[in-house]
């Protein structure tokens, strides 16, 4: 196991790894989003949700939008979240 890169942020069957995700949104939104993609992978999913409910209320006391940082990486973002989505 890869100690900076575990197998829960590498679901080798959806042809991208978290971080190709996350790193397309800002701060607190990349993290809301980082814990939805491990949700099954580590602790338990119960306590992944309410740590992305808290960055994503973060995200919205700050004014913070679920869009891509760049309007050209939308059309790509959208299908990685459709297949994280089926994924789960």
């Amino acid at each position: 196991m890869d100690m900076f890169n575990p197998d829960y942020y590498r679901l080798n069957d959806l042809g991208f790894e978290c971080i190709d995700l996350t790193e397309r949104y800002s701060f607190n939104v990349g993290n809301c989003l980082k814990y939805m993609f491990r949700l099954h992978g580590k602790n338990t999913a119960h306590e992944n949700l309410g740590k992305a409910r808290w960055y994503a209320r973060r995200a919205q006391s700050h004014g913070e939008r679920f869009r891509p940082i760049h309007e050209t990486d939308i059309p790509e973002t959208i299908g990685m979240l459709r297949t994280l989505i089926q994924h789960d």
